[in-house]
């Protein structure tokens, strides 16, 4: 019976999706919660401000954080065997798991920007009826291009991450640290080669007003590093089924 390659990824993506089902409930709830305190607590700084920030911190960052720990759990329970022994292979296997990821990032960081606007909105409508009198003039651009930056590389970190924690099964001793190391030393290469290569770019003088080309530029080098890192971590991940 011919596998459905669409089906499967899908079942695959679903699995992962409940089991990160609770994270993500949790980070949506606890920005809902604390956008309502600071709504009460209304304009002024205080520590509902700085507890906004901090889960608004948190909802970008406790992705890294399940992708650092996914294969960890599947190895730790076995439950990785039982991955194995279905009808795919390695790049349906963490193509769910890295979408899975993206899918938790977006939501979570989704809803700080909806709350962020709401509260804008509710707080500072004198303030917001002058800026949106000026809507030609904001750069959304630049918005738009920082937050697609931040995305992208949090797909590339994530694939690195998923190669890092692949090679450090490689290993029969000091697997924690040979993913480390690897982790690493191909982040401080990546971000090496990239520097190099904006650093060489001329951008036009207007560009340091609204520098919205350095963010695409960057956005693109890491979308093929993000791809690189992850065609090499399927590659070795069905070579090294047996792990």
């Amino acid at each position: 019976m011919k596998v459905n390659h669409l089906k499967m990824f899908l079942k695959l993506y679903e699995k992962e999706m409940m089991e990160l089902k609770t994270e993500i409930l949790l980070t949506i709830s606890a920005v809902i919660v604390v956008s309502v305190l600071v709504y009460f607590a209304g304009p002024r700084f205080g520590w509902p401000n700085l507890l906004f920030v901090m889960v608004a911190g948190l909802a970008g960052l406790l992705p890294v954080i399940t992708a650092s720990k996914i294969f960890t759990k599947e190895w730790n329970s076995n439950t990785i065997y039982l991955v194995m022994s279905l009808p795919v292979r390695g790049g349906m296997i963490l193509g769910s798991k890295l979408a899975a990821v993206v899918s938790q990032y977006l939501l979570g960081t989704i809803t700080v920007v909806i709350s962020t606007i709401t509260l804008a909105l509710v707080l500072f409508a004198e303030e917001i009826a002058i800026i949106t009198s000026e809507f030609i003039n904001i750069p959304w651009g630049l918005g738009f291009s920082i937050y697609f930056m931040s995305l992208v590389f949090g797909v590339y970190l994530v694939a690195l991450i998923f190669f890092s924690q692949i090679i450090g099964k490689l290993v029969a001793k000091f697997q924690g640290l040979t993913t480390v190391i690897t982790l690493a030393g191909m982040l401080w290469l990546t971000n090496k080669v990239i520097a190099q290569l904006i650093g060489h770019m001329d951008y036009s003088p207007e560009l340091i007003l609204a520098p919205v080309e350095p963010f695409i530029y960057t956005s693109f080098y890491y979308i093929g590093a993000a791809i690189v890192v992850f065609i090499a971590a399927v590659l070795i991940y069905n070579w090294r089924i047996e792990l």
